[in-house]
């Protein structure tokens, strides 16, 4: 029991200095705030990157939710995987291969 009391009051007065304000005299230069940006600005990029993987499944499921309360199809977005249905290829316009438009006698 007085482990705890001890690291409570060491956590309190830690909390207490740092709320207490001291005046700093620093400067900080145009080109300093640039190159701090820089180097911060990948690390924001991946961060962002990172929450977005993370999101978008939680993102298909409450919108799969959405549809299926207002009655409609579930949204689901395309995958890679899927083979494409004959004639919606832009080769087949192009070389007139499409063969529902132009059947072979």
């Amino acid at each position: 029991m007085q482990k705890y009391r001890l690291l409570w009051i060491v956590v309190l007065a830690v909390g207490v200095l740092l709320l207490l304000p001291r005046p700093v005299y620093a400067y900080t230069d145009p080109g300093t705030i640039g190159s701090i940006f820089a180097w911060l600005a990948p690390f924001i990029v991946i961060f962002l990157g990172f929450l977005g993987l993370l999101i978008r499944p939680f993102r298909r499921f409450f919108a799969s939710i959405a549809a299926k309360l207002r009655g409609g199809p579930r949204a689901e977005s395309p995958t890679s995987n899927e083979q494409p249905v004959l004639g919606d290829s832009p080769d087949d316009e192009k070389s007139g291969e499409n063969t529902s438009e132009h059947p072979k006698g």
